[in-house]
This record gives structure tokens, C-alpha cells and sequence, in this order.
């Protein structure tokens, strides 16, 4: 319901790629969890086996703060193993 984008580089990226998606995820779990898993393996292996299967996603900008205007995304994603 939100727009959502992800920084990446420096940059607002809005699109739900499973990289950026499983990145947000894992922090989360490291944070919270008391059991790391190791991010760049952890990423490695999302890059390699995880793919959009179905989305139905819109663009939308939003302002941010006095930086000005971001563009996100909102709507759904499904992942898949390839």
C-alpha cells in the first residue's frame, strides 16, 4: 500500500529484484534472530536460485521530506525457486 524502492548505490531502485528484497529480510533476521547466516553467501544464493515468478506492480511518486520526489513501487511480487 506503501511505495516502496530500495537504495542501491545511492540510489532509489523501485523495483522488488530478490537481492534487494531478501537483503532487507536478512538484516532483520540477523538483528533479531540470535542465528546469523553470513550475507554475502546468503545473497549469492538468492541471486542464484530465486526469480520473480508473477507480479502486478505500479509506479508511483511520493516527496521525500525536503530531498524531493521518489519514485516506488507498490503492489505484489512472487518469488519462485529456478
Amino acid at each position: 500500500m506503501t511505495p516502496t524502492s530500495f537504495l542501491s548505490k545511492g540510489y532509489h531502485f523501485p523495483l522488488p529484484v530478490p537481492e534487494n528484497v531478501f537483503h532487507s529480510y536478512l538484516r532483520r533476521w540477523n538483528n533479531f534472530s540470535g542465528v546469523n547466516f553470513d550475507q554475502a553467501e546468503f545473497l549469492n544464493w538468492i541471486d542464484e536460485n530465486v526469480i520473480i515468478s508473477h507480479h502486478k506492480l505500479e509506479s508511483q511518486k511520493v516527496a521525500v521530506g525536503k530531498k524531493g520526489m521518489v519514485t516506488g513501487f507498490t503492489g505484489a511480487v512472487e518469488f519462485g525457486l529456478g
